[in-house]
């Protein structure tokens, strides 16, 4: 992770790049890593924000990633299905005074296409359905607006406003994932409650602690086990969210043998109140293989420069390329379809897990 992390920071020309591997099911963070590297044996050559852990420390606006959770949330809360049509107004829509855009303009959409497409009009509507109030209750299941207590320090907790200061504009923005931040712990976290069929999990860095003979003196307890969505709906999120790889946003995260989900975002840097046109954050969550998912992964990239500054443009294909080592290069599956083992990494270098 951290090669393609810098391959991506230096290609881009961007300020930064960080991300991070889970396993959805067992809650084990496989990798967590940032670039610039930080070397603590030359602790003086580096800036304050080189020695953050950055997946567990920076929070950011995570913009259209978002559109997965709200998505998912309508649904199981029955607001809409599948097959519910949302006038998208054709790329444009005035909210109280404000207007909002879609980058992709369109006019009706399903929610598939809604998350293919990207469409922040189709969220700014699907929001309304479920209610801001509702919407916050997901939002706080899912963990965010919480510390994950992973026992790292400097973890942040983000923003998360109560729903009775969102005005309908603020309703609008927070449905494509602005005005609230996140860590892309929390949002690793989050994210494996789709891919593992509904259930909120900690994540940990720490199996268990063993003496040299075989004592083991400590072992992570999983807490008790909470639902967070029926297990149908994360089966329906996890399909669409493969058609936002092969079909849509994601595309450049599509893996050639590996059915992959995922969903891109980019957002403006927000600083002062204020929303930078040239300053952007991007980008991508994904888990792999869809039918039962082995990894997550959470991948931003801060500031890319030039034209292109967009989550399926940088961070997508970082994604692609990192999993690709881990999951691919080792053992072929025979079939799409088929899962393989996660592979082990306890005990190996950072730079030995994209090896």
């Amino acid at each position: 992770m951290e090669e393609e992390l810098e391959k991506t920071v230096k290609d881009s020309e961007s300020l930064r790049g960080y991300g991070v591997i889970m396993n959805p099911n067992t809650g084990e963070i496989y990798a967590m890593a940032s670039y610039p590297f930080f070397n603590p044996n030359n602790f003086t050559k580096y800036n304050e924000l080189s020695k953050k852990n950055l997946p567990v420390w920076n929070l950011f606006e995570p913009g259209s990633i978002m559109k997965s959770f709200l998505v998912a949330s309508a649904i199981d809360n029955n607001n809409i299905n599948e097959t519910t049509i949302i006038d998208c107004e054709n790329g444009k829509r005035k909210i109280g005074g404000h207007t909002i855009r879609d980058v992709n303009p369109k006019g009706k959409l399903d929610p598939e296409d809604i998350l293919r497409f990207s469409s922040n009009i189709g969220a700014s509507k699907i929001i309304e359905k479920l209610t801001g109030k509702k919407y916050y209750e997901y939002l706080k299941s899912f963990g965010f607006g919480k510390k994950t207590n992973i026992g790292l320090p400097g973890e942040g907790i983000g923003m998360l406003t109560t729903p009775d200061k969102w005005s309908k504009i603020k309703l609008a923005n927070i449905s494509f994932g602005q005005g609230l931040s996140v860590s892309s712990l929390q949002l690793a976290r989050a994210l494996s409650i789709i891919a593992n069929g509904g259930i909120f999990i900690e994540p940990h860095i720490i199996k268990k602690i063993e003496k040299a003979d075989g004592e083991i003196i400590y072992s992570f307890k999983p807490k008790k086990e909470k639902r967070v969505l029926k297990y149908q709906t994360t089966k329906i999120i996890r399909d669409m969210l493969k058609e936002v790889v092969q079909t849509g946003s994601a595309f450049r995260a599509n893996i050639k043998g590996l059915n992959v989900s995922g969903k891109t975002g980019t957002a403006q840097f927000a600083e002062g109140g204020k929303y930078h046109n040239e300053r952007f954050m991007v980008s991508f969550i994904g888990f792999a293989p869809t039918e039962q998912p082995k990894l997550v992964t959470v991948i931003t990239i801060d500031y890319p420069k030039g034209p292109n500054a967009y989550g399926g443009r940088w961070a997508a294909p970082t994604f692609k390329r990192t999993i690709e080592k881990i999951m691919i290069d080792e053992e072929p599956p025979s079939k799409v379809s088929e899962s393989r083992d996660t592979p082990s990494f306890i005990g190996k270098a950072k730079r030995k897990l994209s090896n």
